[in-house]
Order: structure tokens, then sequence, then C-alpha cells
């Protein structure tokens, strides 16, 4: 891209997955995300994978808890809240993280 170029970078999940947010240069929880090439930028999407009978529950915490590892805004006590809200609920109003299929 070049300066002031319009860039609209979008997550598409494969089956299993759910979008988990950006990170990097851009933090965000919409799939489709806007800006203006200003600056070189890394922006990583994450996604989590709903869980399948095969999968350890240390497997689908061990991902979440990465994921939420890159979400700088969040505080240790929120990103602790969101593994609970997981846990509990499946999905997480504080972190915007979700383990079920959304199909």
């Amino acid at each position: 891209y070049y300066r002031w170029d319009p860039v609209i970078l979008e997550a598409k999940a494969n089956a299993n997955y759910n979008f988990a947010g950006w990170s990097g240069g851009m933090n965000s929880m919409e799939q489709m995300i806007e800006f203006e090439a200003l600056r070189n930028l890394e922006v990583d999407a994450s996604f989590l994978a709903i869980p399948t009978p095969n999968m350890s529950g240390q497997e689908v915490l061990g991902q979440a808890r990465t994921i939420l590892d890159k979400m700088e805004h969040l505080t240790d006590a929120e990103k602790d809240k969101s593994i609970l809200e997981l846990l509990f609920y499946g999905q997480s109003p504080t972190s915007g993280l979700s383990i079920i299929n959304k199909e």
C-alpha cells in the first residue's frame, strides 16, 4: 500500500473457529477494519478453536490464554474474568471471545 491509501482487512474464520480479534499495530474485535496507510504495521488476526470432544480443557484454556495475553487493553483481572466467563457461559463479554459455534 502507498501512504494514505485506504486499507481494509477482513478476518474470515475457518469452520470450527471463531474470530478472536486483531492485535499488533491495530487492536479491534471487529472482523473488518478500515484505516489509512500512514506507516508500516504488523497486524495479527487471532482465531479461537471451538471445542470438540477430542480437545482437552487444557488445550481450550491454553488457546484462550494465548489470545488474551495479546489483548494489552485488558488488565490481568479482566483476563482472568474472561477465562471464567468462557468456562461458565462459552463467551466473554469482557474480552469478546467465544467458544460457541456461531453458525
